[in-house]
């Protein structure tokens, strides 16, 4: 993942998508925060599977992270 490449911590490095099989079991795997995004087809279609309760957060729209990630 792009994280290590950059030097930044995974657990302090939150990947944002709405595929669980794309985006939120490998920025998992990786050791990444993840957020999925209920948006598009994607994001309706899966987010009632097991590998989207498993994110760490599930949100509606990308201006939902500012209040996520500073509590």
């Amino acid at each position: 993942m792009r994280s290590h490449f950059a030097g930044a911590d995974p657990h302090r490095t939150v990947y944002v998508g709405d595929h669980p099989q794309n985006d939120i079991a490998p920025a998992a795997a990786a050791g990444l925060r993840t957020a999925h995004l209920r948006r598009g087809p994607y994001g309706h279609l899966w987010a009632d599977t097991s590998e989207v309760r498993a994110a760490d957060w599930r949100i509606t729209a990308l201006t939902d992270l500012p209040v996520l990630l500073t509590s």
